[in-house]
């Protein structure tokens, strides 16, 4: 057996990697949660090489059993989604193909088919909460920016950010080169925002921090599996954003984890930063 690592590469090219070295099958440590409900996965695409399950922490640490049975009842679904785009048209027609791309995905683990509700709230309804409400500033306020803002709600992060993915080549195919801002989990006030870039992205990062240093928040360096990765991959400048959020993924993630703090400061950070970046 082979168990996950924390950190990178991504969980599927560990499983990968883990079946190459003639692994049986992959575990995934796991602390559950208050309330005892397991935190939800959606995998999609081309199924696993080998089982893999999660498996309570604490079991790592007690004597193995020899045998497990498990009795596991699967149906594959054909995935469809849609992605939503808005446009806050720029002055500069240069700059028209050379959009500020601002989104956060709008899809949540779903309810189980027993009933169980998945609220969301931390993921991702806090990330559409601020990308709205600054789609909304921006419209109300007739701002004009040389740079057009497009706003964009992305479908399927859950199941491998496919709605992401498949826009990415789309802008790629027209010749639509995007700088990203992605945000997801923006519930936590009590934690600086953390800042993942791509390869390319230290135009982004000084816009970001002059617009934090100007409002006083507080960034970090960290690690944002998100849809900003997908734009990443093939060649845009991206960053994702996030403050993180408690119990997500589980049955507890309601709109009391979201601290509405939390939501004014990224808010007001997007905020400034789109007058760095498209102004």
């Amino acid at each position: 057996m082979s168990s996950a690592d924390p950190g990178s590469p991504p969980l599927g090219q560990q499983i990968v990697q883990a079946a190459a070295r003639d692994a049986i099958g992959f575990l995934i440590p796991f602390s559950v949660p208050r309330g005892g409900v397991i935190f939800k996965q959606l995998p999609a695409g081309a199924p696993f090489p080998l089982p893999t399950f999660f498996l309570r922490q604490e079991l790592l640490n007690s004597e193995w059993p020899t045998e497990i049975g498990l009795d596991v009842r699967v149906r594959r679904l054909p995935l469809t989604g849609m992605n939503l785009l808005a446009e806050v048209a720029g002055s500069d027609r240069a700059l028209a193909h050379q959009p500020l791309l601002l989104g956060a995905h709008y899809d949540a683990v779903g309810d189980d088919p027993d009933g169980r509700r998945f609220p969301g709230a931390s993921d991702n309804a806090s990330g559409v909460a601020v990308v709205l409400e600054v789609a909304r500033a921006l419209r109300e306020h007739q701002v004009a920016f040389p740079r057009p803002v497009w706003i964009a709600a992305f479908d399927a992060e859950e199941t491998g950010a496919y709605g992401a993915r498949a826009l990415a080549a789309e802008f790629r195919h027209s010749g639509i080169s995007p700088i990203v801002v992605n945000l997801d989990l923006s519930a936590l006030a009590d934690s600086p925002v953390v800042v993942e870039g791509s390869a390319n992205s230290l135009p982004l990062f000084r816009a970001l921090d002059v617009a934090a240093k100007r409002i006083g928040v507080p960034l970090a360096y960290g690690a944002v599996q998100s849809d900003n990765r997908q734009f990443a991959a093939v060649g845009f400048p991206s960053v994702g954003l996030g403050s993180g959020g408690r119990g997500y993924h589980t049955p507890s993630d309601g709109p009391g984890k979201v601290q509405p703090p939390a939501l004014a400061r990224s808010g007001a950070l997007l905020l400034a930063a789109i007058d760095e970046l498209a102004g």
